[in-house]
């Protein structure tokens, strides 16, 4: 049984959320906060259980559901962030909403 996951939640975020993160991370390109995501990234959110509209998945509403999530990124993606050892997907989604304002 899968559980539903919001923006509002803390804790363990469901893994298609930190895949579509880390797809975000690893772009060459700068992502528009507005920027509808790809249909590539969108696959990503096949089964994830809350997911809204496909013209609502925006780096911004990504951003808002891992505002408070607790899972520790891999060490490529806070290097790459310029963040600490042992940060946080919520750490990253403040670091990439600032990158990308």
């Amino acid at each position: 049984m899968r559980h539903t996951w919001h923006g509002g939640m803390t804790g363990h975020s469901p893994s298609e959320l930190r895949g579509l993160f880390e797809a975000i991370v690893e772009e060459d390109e700068a992502i528009e906060l507005d920027k509808v995501l790809s249909d590539e990234l969108q696959e990503i959110l096949e089964n994830y259980d809350s997911k809204p509209p496909k013209e609502k998945v925006t780096p911004r509403w990504l951003i808002g559901q891992l505002w408070n999530c607790t899972d520790i990124m891999p060490h490529y993606l806070y290097d790459k962030l310029d963040l600490p050892s042992g940060s946080t997907y919520a750490s990253g989604s403040r670091a990439l909403k600032d990158l990308l304002s």
